[in-house]
């Protein structure tokens, strides 16, 4: 929102960008743009406002997961933020909005693949009918057909979403041909 603090009260508050059905996590102002990056379905979504509002794209992250920063000042060409997943650990990413693309910067140096993993998500209907999304890992050309172990971890209290996040332990559990899953119940 923008208030001109100069005039009397009552303020008049003028919307700029627009409230969302997703959660939003932060906002930063750089490149001339607002970043909101926004929890959707319990994973990052980061969306690029104009200083006007108008919607202008999103910043494109490698996968479904979690991403964190955007520092910046108003006129910089450039933001930087980390992202991981389930499958990912923790790398940092510069985002150029001349070119509107994301470079990895700094990735751990790794003894696996994380291209040879996967991550989804889907949703289920509780008995109440609530949509719960549901994160699931595992290793590429995995079958899925009901005869795969599942290590199924939930979580929904406090309006605390689990999010994805790297977790070398469970690499094992995926090449042993598990599938590692995530809902978010509430």
């Amino acid at each position: 929102i923008s208030i001109d603090v100069s005039q009397p009260l009552p303020a008049t508050i003028k919307e700029i960008v627009p409230e969302s059905g997703d959660k939003l996590e932060s906002v930063s102002l750089v490149g001339d743009h607002f970043i909101a990056n926004y929890l959707h379905d319990a994973h990052s979504l980061v969306k690029l406002f104009k200083v006007d509002g108008a919607a202008d794209g999103e910043i494109a992250l490698p996968g479904i997961g979690a991403a964190a920063g955007f520092p910046g000042k108003r006129h910089d060409t450039e933001t930087f933020y980390s992202f991981t997943s389930f499958t990912t650990p923790t790398a940092i990413f510069r985002y150029d909005f001349n070119k509107r693309k994301s470079e990895a910067l700094y990735q751990p140096r790794l003894k696996f693949n994380p291209s040879d993993y996967i991550t989804e998500q889907v949703f289920y209907h509780s008995a109440d009918g609530t949509r719960v999304p549901t994160f699931l890992s595992y290793k590429k050309g995995l079958k899925r057909d009901g005869q795969n172990a599942t290590y199924l971890y939930g979580y929904g209290g406090f309006d605390i979403s689990v999010t994805p996040s790297f977790n070398p332990a469970l690499l094992d559990w995926m090449e042993m041909g598990g599938i590692y899953a995530v809902a978010n119940i509430r």
